[in-house]
């Protein structure tokens, strides 16, 4: 048998390395598009939990769910799997251009457009990613 201590550790890497990148989308996708309300930051927190976990819980199905249920939680897992990667380089793409902006001074001068150079970024990142995606 393996070492169990093994499997522990590498399961938390794999989870806070996952959890790392869904709280980047996260701030990320709130930021862009300026979003404040209460009622609307839960459930996106919720949301990024639970897809954050998606693939461990269809895992964690596959000893007890019905088989359809397990194929829609593997699927669903796995395209979510791919788009969050695909999410995640197009989003730090974004950020260095950001950061170049504010080492030359750029980011400054565009400041009345921030709020929607926000959403456009996050517009633009998730067309990126949905289309290299598809």
């Amino acid at each position: 048998m393996r070492n169990p201590w093994s499997f522990l550790i590498f399961l938390s890497v794999v989870l806070l390395v996952t959890g790392l990148i869904h709280f980047f989308l996260y701030r990320g996708l709130v930021r862009g598009l300026s979003i404040t309300s209460p009622a609307l930051l839960w459930p996106l927190r919720a949301l990024a939990v639970l897809l954050a976990l998606s693939y461990v819980i269809a895992r964690w199905m596959d000893g007890w769910a019905p088989h359809g249920a397990v194929v829609a939680a593997h699927w669903t897992a796995s395209i979510w799997l791919g788009l969050m990667f695909h999410l995640l380089w197009t989003g730090l793409a974004l950020s260095i251009v950001k950061i170049a902006l504010r080492l030359t001074g750029v980011w400054g001068l565009l400041a009345p457009h921030h709020a929607a150079m926000g959403k456009a970024a996050v517009l633009g990142v998730v067309a990126t990613a949905v289309g290299a995606s598809a």
